[in-house]
């Protein structure tokens, strides 16, 4: 069974000030995801629990008790946006463009064949998806069904993975 943690939300004591600041932010939010931290926060500033804001704004107790850590430590810009941060490709960028270059002129049928191409050139396994991800995030917009007929043109983007 988890053991059930809740920060002690009296620890601090959310003067007026901040909590019109808070009201700010969450009326200032176009995205509802953002919008609902902040509404959080203003629970727990009335001095809810954070295992009933959590309930209440569906969301397990541990992320309730992030975003209000995170309001403390950094303040409400913390919570603004997501601050999201893509992973690096396996691949270099003298990589990649090799096998984007391989990948124009060969014209592969599937991404299987991408895959085995990659491992025997770098050494690095990637799954069919992430080079379908790879392929489309580069935008190589040639298609399989050129290589028959011999033509180079660039078709439109679909939303295959070439």
């Amino acid at each position: 069974m988890r053991k059930k943690r809740s920060l002690n939300i009296r620890t601090h004591i959310f003067m007026p000030e901040e909590t019109e600041t808070l009201k700010r932010y969450r009326d200032g939010q176009k995205d509802y995801r953002l919008k609902l931290r902040f509404i959080a926060l203003l629970l727990i500033a009335g001095n809810t629990g954070t295992e009933i804001v959590a309930a209440a704004v569906g969301k397990d107790i541990r992320t309730v008790e992030t975003w209000y850590g995170k309001y403390l430590t950094h303040g409400p810009d913390a919570l603004n946006s997501f601050q999201y941060q893509p992973k690096r490709c396996f691949l270099s960028d003298d990589q990649l463009a090799d096998m984007i270059a391989w990948v124009k002129k060969e014209l592969p049928s599937d991404t299987k064949v991408i895959c085995h191409y990659i491992r025997e050139q770098t050494g690095i396994a990637y799954c069919q998806s992430a080079v379908a991800k790879l392929l489309k995030k580069k935008r190589t917009e040639t298609t399989p069904s050129e290589a028959d007929s011999g033509k180079t043109s660039v078709r439109k983007r679909t939303n295959r993975f070439y």
